[in-house]
């Protein structure tokens, strides 16, 4: 990143994918990370009382910013 820190929400990005990339970015949380696919849709939509713990947020925006879960 060379020092500079990119700013990505990862539920502004999630909510901009097309239903397809959803799910194809869903199943490679779930393969590679072992995250609850049910769990982590609730909390990427935004629903009452399910928020990202600071350890997931971390993982989804390095998860973003190399793209590896378009590969």
């Amino acid at each position: 990143m060379n020092g500079k820190k990119k700013n990505v929400d990862p539920r502004d990005y999630y909510r901009n994918l097309r239903k397809r990339d959803k799910s194809k970015f869903l199943q490679y949380l779930t393969n590679t990370y072992g995250m609850n696919i049910n769990t982590i849709r609730a909390k990427l939509a935004d629903r009452p009382h399910a928020h990202l713990t600071i350890l997931e947020e971390i993982t989804l925006v390095q998860v973003i910013i190399s793209n590896s879960w378009k590969q």
